[in-house]
């Protein structure tokens, strides 16, 4: 189940909506993925900062809260409705995206610690040698899910699989069915192609 309210950015002349809970009821998985991405990839956790830096910010898997919500979703006349936004990809490129905006525990304090100048150390050829955690975020060590689970441009075809593993992200609403429908293409990092999504929202109606 998502929440849906009405956004603080709508207008008289122009509704907008924004999901405050389950966004698109993919949060669980979306968590899903960014471990597999991060903490439960062999690779990432390979990484020399990886485990000096989850010492350095207390993680702890089980109690780490991960929350999204999704805004700036533009009900218009002809019925579609405007859902795409821009984010930051792992390379710090603009990529046009569903703009999930995600709040992580883990990366909050790793955000707020590397602010601070907070260290650690790792061994390397025999010696103790000191990196700041803000080194280890520039390097990719960084618990930012923005980073992992926007890849790339979803308004084209950007992996051109073949078969093509695309679809035209678009959405609409149908006031007589209650209905509002959401169709768009997702990946993330290490995704090498396209999820396709499909969402319909029914509107519950009081007999």
């Amino acid at each position: 189940k998502s929440i849906l309210a009405l956004s603080e950015k709508a207008t008289a002349d122009t509704p907008v909506l924004k999901m405050t809970d389950n966004p698109m009821g993919l949060t669980s998985f979306l968590y899903e993925i960014f471990r597999k991405e991060t903490v439960e990839s062999e690779f990432w956790m390979g990484m020399p900062y990886a485990r000096p830096v989850l010492d350095l910010i207390g993680y702890q898997p089980a109690q780490e809260i991960f929350d999204v919500t999704l805004d700036s979703l533009v009900l218009h006349a002809d019925k579609h409705v405007d859902f795409m936004g821009k984010a930051k990809n792992l390379y710090d490129e603009d990529i046009t995206v569903v703009p999930f905006r995600f709040e992580y525990s883990a990366w909050d304090r790793m955000k707020k610690q590397a602010a601070q100048g907070d260290k650690f150390q790792v061994e390397e050829g025999g010696t103790q040698v000191e990196y700041t955690l803000a080194d280890a975020i520039a390097s990719g060590t960084s618990l930012n899910p923005e980073a992992y689970l926007f890849a790339s441009t979803i308004d084209s075809d950007v992996w051109e699989n073949d078969p093509s593993d695309w679809v035209a992200p678009s959405a609409s609403f149908d006031e007589q069915a209650g209905t509002l429908t959401f169709t768009f293409p997702w990946d993330h990092t290490n995704s090498s192609g396209y999820t396709q999504i499909q969402v319909v929202y029914t509107l519950k109606t009081s007999k």
